[in-house]
């Protein structure tokens, strides 16, 4: 990648972007130790009383500019999780700072995914759906964490949005918007061969379908590996 296309971003930069998840990108995955690693390591950060230039580092997002919105290439994880957060402090961040609108994440091939993270305040958990499953249990660790932090006095819903809103050079994500003469399914492949995040089920799950063509294609083959997936979390299933 080009060095002279990188840049930083905060959140309040990216605050009513519109964001695309493309067909070949994993779902959300995120379980509760890296939803407490996040949260925990923003507050630890902020605890050390940081100097001047210093800030905290949310990884790459590897985005694509099209008409209408940003396709997110790589960093889907941490932007969602972050999405969540906010969600769940969004009653002060419409009172005392007049923010309505965070930003909005929408699906190639997971078109109820999108309003589910609308709604996910009073969502609840759905097995049957991986996706939805690890949402509503990631929204909920940010609930608990929250809640013990408050009894605790450690860390309070005014004093997180200050350290990601107020303070807007503390929290930056590493950004990279791809050029027009780039092709982000080839960006995909580099970033992702060997990268441990990704497993090689999901791997292999966006390079197919990267070879359709065919929007209800791209559809079918994602729905069918996400009930393969489902059936495979039955342990006795599994064994079988």
């Amino acid at each position: 990648m080009d060095n002279q296309k990188l840049e930083l971003k905060s959140i309040s930069e990216i605050l009513g972007m519109n964001f695309f998840i493309p067909s070949y990108q994993r779902g959300y995955r995120w379980q509760e130790e890296e939803v407490k690693a996040l949260l925990d390591d923003i507050k630890e950060f902020f605890a050390k009383n940081p100097k001047e230039g210093d800030f905290y580092c949310l990884q790459p997002l590897v985005v694509k500019k099209d008409e209408k919105q940003y396709r997110v290439i790589d960093g889907q994880q941490r932007l969602t999780t972050i999405y969540l957060i906010l969600t769940y402090l969004k009653e002060v961040l419409l009172d005392e700072y007049s923010i309505e609108t965070i930003y909005s994440l929408d699906y190639e091939t997971r078109d109820e995914s999108a309003e589910f993270l609308e709604k996910i305040e009073n969502s609840e958990i759905k097995k049957d759906n991986p996706d939805f499953y690890y949402m509503a249990e990631a929204y909920n660790v940010i609930k608990e964490w929250f809640k013990e932090k408050g009894q605790n006095r450690e860390m309070t819903k005014r004093k997180f949005i200050e350290i990601l809103i107020d303070k807007k050079d503390l929290i930056r994500f590493i950004w990279y918007e791809l050029p027009e003469y780039e092709d982000e399914t080839e960006v995909f492949r580099r970033l992702n061969i060997g990268k441990i995040p990704l497993t090689n089920s999901e791997l292999i799950k966006g390079l197919l379908i990267l070879n359709f063509k065919e929007e209800n294609e791209k559809i079918t083959l994602v729905n069918e590996w996400d009930n393969i997936e489902y059936k495979l979390q039955n342990d006795n299933f599994f064994s079988f």
